[in-house]
């Protein structure tokens, strides 16, 4: 009983020296709930609002459209992304032998489906640009006629459909309009090929159309070789020739970009 009412007279005492302390942490715990009543009023009212489809996150809650566009655009790009990876992409270089001259290509072949694709090139042609003068001479009076070529740049950009074996091709070829045809066998290792451009020449003794004909080679997946005839519909002009090229698509690109050291 001693020790009871002790204990009594401590508690008491220690309830009378923290008594303001209990009233402070007393109106602080009323002043939290307050706010938290407010607070949950408040998050019930944003919530009613966006039942009723009020505001931005209300209209993506409720409004199918906005969905629909979301979803629209992502399949259109996974649709875009898609095509991107579908598109291959070949480079290659050849060389042509004319006997004694040589024509150089550069060649990029875009493919975005495989009975379509684009072909771009650049050729270095020893006979890109013809020059005639007529000098006359005194006396007696006759004239000499002087024929020169120059080696220039010629550009080529064609479209390209292809059915089966059989491709088409339209366009610009060595900067002039111009059509062709390809015809492949041995899953495309063997190509054989006609072009013609340059219809309205008015170059002596290259008046007609410039025709070639030629054949396509695969030996592995990077080296082919050609050969043909060049210019045949001229005969002043027509020359046989033999070539050789490489030939890179995408994995080998990826492969040599992968292989070049990068500095730090």
């Amino acid at each position: 009983v001693v020790r009871l009412n002790e204990l009594a007279k401590n508690l008491n005492g220690v309830v009378d020296d923290n008594r303001d302390n209990l009233k402070v942490t007393l109106e602080n715990i009323r002043e939290a709930s307050k706010s938290a009543e407010m607070a949950l009023a408040s998050i019930d009212n944003v919530t009613k609002r966006i039942d009723r489809g009020e505001g931005t996150i209300g209209k993506l809650v409720n409004d199918d459209s906005m969905y629909n566009n979301i979803d629209s655009a992502a399949k259109g790009l996974s649709d875009y992304v898609s095509r991107v990876e579908r598109l291959r992409t070949t480079i290659a270089f050849r060389s042509e032998y004319m006997f004694p001259k040589s024509k150089s290509y550069f060649s990029l072949e875009l493919k975005p489906k495989l009975d379509k694709y684009y072909i771009a090139e650049v050729i270095s042609d020893p006979q890109a640009r013809y020059t005639r003068t007529d000098t006359v001479t005194t006396p007696p009076g006759g004239s000499v006629t002087t024929e020169s070529y120059e080696d220039r740049l010629r550009f080529s950009l064609e479209f390209a459909k292809r059915w089966g074996n059989l491709a088409l091709r339209m366009g610009l070829i060595e900067s002039k309009g111009g059509i062709g045809a390809d015809w492949f066998l041995f899953a495309d290792r063997l190509k054989f090929s006609v072009d013609a451009w340059n219809f309205d020449s008015k170059e002596p003794k290259n008046e007609n159309a410039h025709m070639k004909a030629s054949a396509a080679w695969q030996v592995n997946k990077v080296l082919f070789l050609n050969a043909g005839y060049d210019n045949f519909l001229n005969s002043d002009r027509a020359a046989g020739f033999v070539g050789a090229g490489l030939r890179f698509d995408d994995d080998d690109l990826k492969y040599l970009l992968g292989s070049v050291p990068i500095p730090k």
